[in-house]
């Protein structure tokens, strides 16, 4: 996967806090389609191994009104490199919470000169606003890992 990352707004504290007030409450609507989307697309594709159905649902996520207000509260070029990564091919693309983070997902990530050509198109459309980074990640699939180890007893 491509984690990109465009220099654009900071949203946190008050402004997040204004910001959920104009979406909030979330229609039933958006949480039968969020529900829907995890449980029939989402759940099953992990099961199942099966990158392509995930990306697709997490697409579908970005369109539920919730994404979307916080997608269109983000600077121009976050939409912009989302459009761009979807243009390119890409078959998930996700912003983060309220972001500026956006990721880059689905099979053909697996191709090093296909992500190769998609992160250097994607530094040139950042480079056109005020930059950002593009790195690659890898999903481990095996959750947190918990350890525990004694402490030595402070001497008094």
């Amino acid at each position: 996967m491509l984690l990109v990352t465009p220099i654009a707004r900071k949203i946190h504290g008050a402004l997040e806090q204004q910001l959920f007030a104009q979406v909030c409450p979330i229609p039933m609507e958006d949480v039968r389609a969020v529900s829907h989307i995890t449980m029939m697309m989402l759940i099953p594709a992990v099961i199942e191994d099966d990158p392509k159905i995930f990306a697709r649902g997490i697409n579908e996520l970005q369109k539920c009104r919730w994404k979307s207000h916080q997608i269109e509260c983000q600077a121009e070029v976050v939409s912009v490199v989302m459009e761009k990564l979807r243009e390119m091919g890409v078959s998930g693309v996700a912003m983060s919470s309220w972001g500026s983070s956006v990721l880059a997902m689905g099979p053909e990530m697996d191709d090093p000169a296909f992500r190769t050509g998609i992160a250097a198109a994607i530094r040139q459309v950042m480079n056109d606003y005020d930059g950002g980074t593009v790195s690659e990640i890898r999903c481990d699939n095996v959750g947190h890992k918990l350890r525990t180890f004694r402490v030595p007893a402070l001497q008094a």
